[in-house]
């Protein structure tokens, strides 16, 4: 299946041989995610068609070669073995990546272990359900310092400034985005955007079964009225190690990794 890159995008699998794993923000580093653990998940997924990662998958993460550290470089490689046996590996961006390819050639270039990466929202037809997936940074729209932050932490000029940087220096400062980010809109990370998501939810559950997101770090479940249709937030690997497993079928099961 051929590489791609888009703010929208959508692939199709109507006989899988194999399950579907989902997993988000493990915001791997050293301590409170250690990303040697998130290998061993990696690792251990043998019956998997395909995994599907929901954004945030390092506590921050300058995705060009010259600022990956040993760290990155070792989670990576895992990816780059489950790519080789499997069908489909699937980074859909969070906010804490940065410097991602924009287009199918620096893709290419990149040699990043993903079959796709998507900057917006994802669509997979898997046997008889369709689902939806975005990462859900963007769902709360009165989080206004968030959204203009974003815009421009993600512009192009902003990675050009950052590409000219030395990797020393990149990386530090880097260090203290993630800082600032973690301290910043403290009012918007004390509950979730109840309203915002339901919204979220009339609106986008019309084109699918399911929809998943990852970025609010608590479980959330949210149903159309006379319907199976369901709006899903998957908990965060950072916090209790959980991802997602979805059958042939459309089963889903919530797992655990110890």
């Amino acid at each position: 299946m051929p590489n791609s890159l888009q703010r929208m995008f959508e692939i199709s699998i109507p006989d899988p041989v194999g399950n579907l794993y989902l997993v988000t923000d493990s915001h791997l580093d050293y301590d409170a995610a250690p990303y040697v653990e998130f290998i061993d998940f990696l690792d251990s997924l043998n019956d998997v068609h395909t995994l599907i990662c929901l954004g945030d998958l390092f506590k921050l993460w300058l995705a060009d070669q010259r600022y990956w550290t040993k760290l990155h470089k070792e989670v990576l490689r895992a990816f780059r073995r489950l790519c080789d046996r499997s069908n489909n590996v699937i980074l859909v961006a969070g906010n804490r990546e940065f410097l991602l390819p924009r287009n199918q050639e620096q893709l290419k270039k990149s040699e990043l272990p993903f079959n796709q990466i998507v900057l917006g929202r994802f669509f997979l037809t898997w046997g008889s359900k369709r689902f939806g997936f975005e990462h859900g940074d963007q769902v709360n729209r009165d989080d206004k310092n968030y959204l203009r932050w974003y815009a421009l932490s993600h512009s192009q000029a902003f990675e050009i400034l950052f590409r000219c940087l030395p990797s020393v220096l990149a990386n530090k400062i880097a260090e203290n985005l993630e800082a600032r980010m973690a301290q910043s809109n403290q009012a918007f990370k004390i509950q979730l955007p109840i309203k915002h998501l339901e919204e979220f939810a009339e609106a986008s559950l019309e084109e699918v079964d399911d929809f998943f997101l990852g970025h609010f770090h608590e479980r959330f479940e949210y149903s159309l009225k006379d319907s199976s249709k369901s709006l899903h937030i998957i908990p965060d690997w950072l916090s209790t190690r959980e991802y997602w497993r979805i059958d042939q079928q459309g089963r889903r099961t919530e797992l655990k990794f110890s």
